[in-house]
């Protein structure tokens, strides 16, 4: 049996208008090769304290992928991206909420879809202080404190969050109400087309239209994480897809899957599905480390 702890944590006023949740994993090498992450339309920060880099691939059989040294820096994604999960694992990470690591990254988060970068360099010294001291800490709850207390910082020394609201209202609006159209939205705002994308884009990282797709294939994957028999057409209806084929047909372009194929790891963990490589002779431990 793998040794695997999960441990997540929300945390206080005002950080938590920013940061969905915090987290710390420790593991053993788990029986899988690599996991595929499907997009969540947040950017994420990962930071190793057992491991030396993690890496990042674009294919389940990609053999060197992207090595980022201590832990890694990473913008919404539109597209699934895979991790080594064959040797043994200890990170601390943080989930962002939409638009709310732009405040906390310091730069604006359209730079960084698609894209990732390490620690170091986006904040140079500061990050690799940062890292050293929670690998001097004892247990991961220490660790997760120590992190708040980093990120609080960071929002206190950060500029003025005044010229957010418009896009933080935004987002709320559509949470509230998911079928509400971007031109709703918009209109309600008194912005033309191209300010609401430009705005929207640089807090977000992705436009608009772009982040609501991914937000219903989101709902959509945490719907069929915790279900046992799917019924796609009715879900399909429920999450406003013309049909079922369309919803088919959104899933694989954004998790590379179909909507039968999709098994995640475990029902709280809907973004991660574990995959075998079908490269003949390779063998798990041949790629470096990752989370």
């Amino acid at each position: 049996m793998v040794h695997r702890m999960l441990l997540r944590h929300v945390p206080a006023p005002p950080l938590d208008a920013f940061v969905d949740c915090l987290w710390a994993s420790e593991r053993g090498p788990m029986p899988h090769a690599r996991e595929r992450n499907l997009p969540t339309g947040r950017a994420d920060l990962v930071i190793a304290l057992q491991q030396t880099h993690l890496n990042r691939f674009a294919s389940v059989d990609e053999l060197h992928g992207r090595r980022f040294a201590g832990g890694i820096v990473q913008g919404p994604q539109q597209l699934p991206f895979f991790r080594d999960t064959a040797e043994p694992s200890c990170v601390v990470g943080v989930h962002f909420r939409a638009g709310g690591a732009w405040a906390l990254l310091g730069l604006p988060l359209n730079e960084l879809a698609d894209s990732a970068m390490t620690p170091d360099d986006l904040w140079g010294a500061e990050a690799a202080h940062l890292r050293e001291r929670l690998q001097s800490l004892p247990d991961a709850r220490s660790r997760l404190c120590r992190l708040e207390a980093w990120l609080l910082s960071r929002l206190q020394r950060a500029r003025s969050h005044d010229a957010d609201a418009p896009v933080a209202w935004a987002l709320k609006a559509f949470e509230a109400h998911p079928d509400r159209s971007v031109a709703d939205v918009r209109q309600a705002l008194g912005w033309s087309p191209q300010r609401f994308i430009t705005e929207f884009s640089q807090r977000v990282g992705l436009a608009p239209k772009r982040y609501l797709r991914i937000a219903r294939f989101q709902r959509v994957l945490q719907a069929a994480a915790h279900g046992t028999r799917i019924d796609w057409a009715a879900l399909a209806a429920a999450e406003g897809y013309a049909d079922q084929a369309h919803l088919v047909r959104e899933f694989r372009s954004f998790s590379g899957l179909t909507p039968s194929r999709y098994q995640p790891i475990a029902p709280d963990q809907a973004q991660h599905v574990a995959e075998k490589s079908s490269r003949p002779g390779m063998h798990p431990t041949a790629t470096l480390q990752g989370r």
